[in-house]
């Protein structure tokens, strides 16, 4: 999959302005889906938590591809696995288990 990176989003591989651009925007997200807490057992952190994927998501796909949105799917679940274990299952019920088939 990541060699298919490279193809398929040349201008976005290793290109540290579109990094920049990914942090801002992710900044950006932050600030209009704050979680109410960081309880990692309470549920109700789950929506905003969602929002805030769905946010950066949006965005990374409509740079990049939705290769590149595949991996930062991947990315927040890893990071609801770490703080926020209660969100999993509600996260991965709307991801794509197989990165997306190659761009044509």
């Amino acid at each position: 999959a990541l060699h298919r990176i490279y193809e398929e989003s040349p201008t976005c591989a290793g290109n540290k302005s579109v990094q920049q651009r990914f942090i801002d925007n992710e900044e950006v997200c932050i600030s209009r889906f704050e979680i109410p807490n960081l309880d990692e057992t309470d549920s109700a952190n789950c929506g905003p938590f969602k929002n805030l994927r769905n946010c950066d998501r949006n965005f990374v796909r409509s740079l990049c591809g939705d290769l590149y949105g595949w991996f930062s799917d991947r990315l927040w679940l890893a990071i609801a696995k770490v703080y926020f274990p209660i969100c999993v299952s509600d996260l991965e019920s709307d991801q794509q288990p197989f990165p997306p088939s190659p761009a044509s």
